[in-house]
């Protein structure tokens, strides 16, 4: 498939609110993916080793600035300030699919000014750890990025400053979706390029539908785009848009085909999608967690 993207929104179908839920219902297609040579499986989790994780990390402690941030952020907008515990989840998940430890090389990709760069360094024992994003984020008020534990990149995330297969590790925390195209599938050929044989990229979560879309608010376009400030974000002309107050100005939900399409363009990267459940939720953790959870491992041939 020759993939064709272009500025705005105009000529490109869209789709309405309710579409948009039905797709999500649906699903992403598992089989298909399979039959594409794609691997998956069903994993469920034990609550009691996120809990260790969440008393070995200690986020309110060690994380204090981060912590703030995000329960000042869901309290405004009316949500339990508990909804970070879903961002605890997605690291911990990372760390329990990864093993990370002693000796290798990690980078967080389109990290922003999140602590999991340093904490797979101070708790897992990562020999180099790289904090990669587009912006160069104002670090001065988390103290954890500025401690010389993690290694600051400034840079495309398709375009990353390290040499070939270089890195054991890659990890995209809820982030990949937000990867305008083509630089979605862009990444994925940077990352085939950076990672050693076995080495491992993990995207958490997968967002995913039976068909994708994108969810965009074009009012976002000018404050919040941070590709271009003066061009409109780039679209697929193939991938329906959902305009709507998302608070987002690109939140793509990736498909069976768009996936399997990607894969053909990186054949040295063997792809697996995990579908994750916690075996309970208690009352202290978001009830957000309580829906499976996506998650693509891409390991170097």
């Amino acid at each position: 498939m020759q993939f064709v993207h272009q500025p705005g929104i105009d000529g490109i179908p869209q789709i309405s609110r309710s579409q948009r839920v039905e797709l999500l219902s649906k699903g992403l297609d598992y089989s298909k993916l399979v039959d594409g040579g794609f691997k998956h499986r069903e994993a469920v989790v034990d609550v009691k080793d996120f809990d260790e994780f969440l008393s070995l990390v200690d986020y309110e402690k060690n994380y204090k600035s981060y912590w703030n941030q995000f329960t000042r952020t869901f309290a405004k907008d009316g949500r339990p300030t508990n909804t970070i515990n879903k961002k605890f989840y997605e690291q911990f998940l990372s760390v329990y699919f990864s093993s990370p430890g002693p000796g290798q090389v990690a980078m967080d990709v389109a990290a922003a000014v999140g602590p999991f760069s340093h904490i797979l360094k101070t708790k897992y024992g990562i020999v180099r750890s790289f904090h990669q994003d587009l912006v160069d984020y104002n670090t001065a008020k988390h103290a954890f990025l500025e401690d010389g534990e993690v290694e600051r990149v400034v840079s495309n995330a398709t375009e990353l400053p390290v040499e070939d297969q270089s890195l054991d590790l890659m990890f995209l925390l809820n982030s990949w979706e937000h990867f305008q195209a083509p630089s979605d599938l862009d990444f994925l050929i940077e990352a085939e390029r950076c990672l050693r044989p076995g080495g491992k990229m993990f995207i958490v979560p997968l967002k995913a539908a039976a068909s994708a879309f994108v969810r965009t608010d074009p009012d976002l376009w000018q404050t919040k785009q941070v590709y271009d400030s003066s061009s409109d974000p780039l679209f697929r002309t193939t991938v329906p848009v959902d305009v709507d107050k998302c608070g987002q100005v690109y939140d793509q939900h990736h498909d069976a085909d768009l996936l399997l399409e990607f894969a053909q363009k990186t054949p040295n990267l063997s792809y697996e999608v995990i579908t994750v459940r916690l075996n309970e939720v208690p009352d202290w953790h978001p009830p957000e967690l309580d829906r499976p959870c996506d998650v693509v491992v891409a390991e170097r041939r």
